[in-house]
């Protein structure tokens, strides 16, 4: 069955909200350290697509750094320039916002960095997408320089744990819509390579047919039991020994018979 996807919600609607997308990253560090170390390690300006609220950029100006950022949506960019006027007055002119498009844009100069943080690529779907971004940062990178930009790789442990269930280093895991109605699943449970991850020494086939409830997660397919406790997939060295599990089919997600 083909699906057809909203590409532009998708591309700006999560945008829209400018002081939430701030909150909602706030805390993410990792990425913003390494490219303010790239950077301060170029000579002269660099270029940042998908500049955004200045989440990654507004760091690395503070600390002396002159950046280029370029953004598709006005309200990220308007949240970037509140942002900015909050600098120190030497540092806001090293800090240019324009709006425009990562597939299309140009200026009038090269630049030693190019960089593209944050997953910003993956808002190109065609590879007509990829190779007019690709064409434009060519166009506009310094003979030797370096373009930067990361990308998600999906990690299918991750993406199936239980939205409805709390995880060590997750604030908040639950999505925004009613919890679905309770399917009861009696299929035996198979052993899972999971299982086995909070030292726990006996085998779900061991237990046979699980009678409890489980809840359906409509995002992955999978059900879990009401009393997985919030390990699974975290791994031995990360559980608490307050909460270890003592039985290994507390872990194991099991498969749904109505998927």
């Amino acid at each position: 069955m083909d699906y057809e996807f909203d590409l532009a919600g998708g591309t700006s609607e999560f945008y829209i909200d400018a002081d939430y997308y701030d909150h909602e990253f706030k805390s993410r560090t990792a990425d913003v350290q390494w490219y303010t170390q790239h950077y301060l390690e170029t000579e002269g300006p660099a270029l940042e697509l998908a500049v955004g609220t200045g989440r990654v950029a507004l760091r690395a100006v503070r600390k002396g750094a002159e950046i280029y950022g370029i953004d598709l949506s006005p309200t990220m960019l308007a949240r970037a320039r509140t942002r900015r006027d909050a600098l120190p007055k030497s540092k806001r002119s090293k800090l240019h916002l324009i709006e425009g498009d990562m597939r299309t844009f140009s200026l009038d100069r090269k630049f030693e960095l190019i960089t593209c943080p944050f997953n910003a690529f993956q808002h190109l779907y065609t590879r007509e997408d990829i190779e007019a971004c690709l064409r434009c940062v060519r166009e506009h990178l310094a003979p030797g320089g370096l373009f930067l930009f990361d990308v998600l790789l999906p990690d299918v442990e991750y993406l199936s744990r239980s939205p409805y269930k709390r995880f060590p280093g997750v604030s908040s895991v639950t999505p925004p819509m009613a919890p679905p109605t309770p399917i009861v699943n009696r299929r035996p449970i198979t052993p899972s390579p999971r299982s086995t991850r909070c030292g726990s020494t006996t085998t779900a086939s061991a237990r046979g047919p699980d009678p409890r409830p489980s809840a359906f997660s409509s995002l992955t397919g999978v059900s879990f039991p009401r009393s997985c406790k919030p390990c699974w997939p975290i791994t031995a060295s990360r559980c608490s020994p307050s909460k270890e599990i003592s039985r290994t089919a507390d872990c194991a997600p099991t498969a749904n018979p109505w998927w």
